[in-house]
């Protein structure tokens, strides 16, 4: 997963226990011991939710930026390795480029 479709995940899952809360809210007039049993369990198990995926975010944006980190400290130390890679991948996709028209 990239950056952007990571970024995008984690916004889709915070909409998804936004509208969830929303809709807790909404029912919060509704009587009855079962819905209120149901509401209960439903807020604690989006709290949890929202908690792990806070924590998930957090995790993964610290590993991103380990790995960065260390991308950017090898290209320091190999300047010319990292060149001719970045040559090398050019050079091979110019030649799958070239190859579909």
């Amino acid at each position: 997963m990239d950056k952007g479709s990571t970024e995008k995940f984690f916004s889709d899952l915070k909409t998804v226990i936004e509208s969830a809360e929303g809709l807790l809210h909404s029912t919060a007039h509704e009587a009855g011991e079962h819905v209120a049993n149901a509401r209960e369990k439903t807020r604690d198990k989006l709290r949890s939710a929202r908690e792990r995926l806070g924590e998930m975010e957090e995790d993964l944006l610290s590993e991103a930026e380990s790995k960065a980190k260390a991308a950017d400290g090898y290209v320091h130390d190999n300047p010319w390795r990292a060149i001719g890679v970045a040559v090398g991948l050019a050079f091979a996709l110019g030649v799958l480029m070239g190859r579909r028209r």
